[in-house]
């Protein structure tokens, strides 16, 4: 009974803990107003019908572009995980633009760093990728998350045997000389 009462304490504990990952994507006070269900694709289909809508997508970003009050970054969109993290997947519904005001440093907010955006769609803009003609969904930001680059773990494994250590009296492991 103890035991059960204790696993459920820690249950709790992680749920909670789990739910702060994702909620410093969203501010509080935007939660509400967030469209969870609205695609990128949707939207490029029918851009007017959207002004105003608050969404939350995220992805890599391809080039950042300062201008004389604001910064453009130019963002390849991928899907999203639970936390609100762009998942490493070879998947997109097109590119967006984020239109954040301010200076954002193009080497912190550099070619292939994951991000997520909560912004607001304010309209499409057309612009050139390589010589084709693009209509860019275009989103005021009001939360930018830049995302650290994830750690490569390098896990090592020893193949001893079970009985390694198991040599008779008196023998010493090499490692104790």
């Amino acid at each position: 009974m103890r035991y059960g009462i204790l696993f459920l304490a820690c249950a709790f504990l992680l749920a909670g803990c789990a739910g702060l990952q994702s909620r410093d994507v969203v501010p509080a006070e935007l939660a509400g107003e967030v469209a969870g269900d609205l695609s990128l694709a949707r939207i490029q289909a029918e851009p007017d019908q959207h002004n105003g809508t608050l969404v939350v997508f995220g992805g890599k970003i391809v080039r950042t572009m300062n201008q004389q009050q604001e910064t453009l970054i130019e963002v390849v969109q991928l899907p999203l995980n639970a936390r609100q993290r762009p998942k490493d997947v070879d998947a997109s519904q097109g590119r967006f633009l984020v239109r954040a005001s301010g200076y954002l440093d193009p080497y912190i907010y550099g070619q292939g760093r994951e991000i997520t955006v909560v912004g607001r769609i304010i309209g499409t803009r057309a612009m050139q990728i390589g010589d084709m003609d693009y209509e860019y969904v275009v989103l005021r930001a009001e939360n930018i998350r830049l995302w650290e680059p994830e750690q490569e773990s390098v896990r090592v494994y020893h193949d001893y045997s079970p009985f390694f250590y198991w040599h008779g009296p008196g023998w010493r492991h090499p490692y104790w000389w």
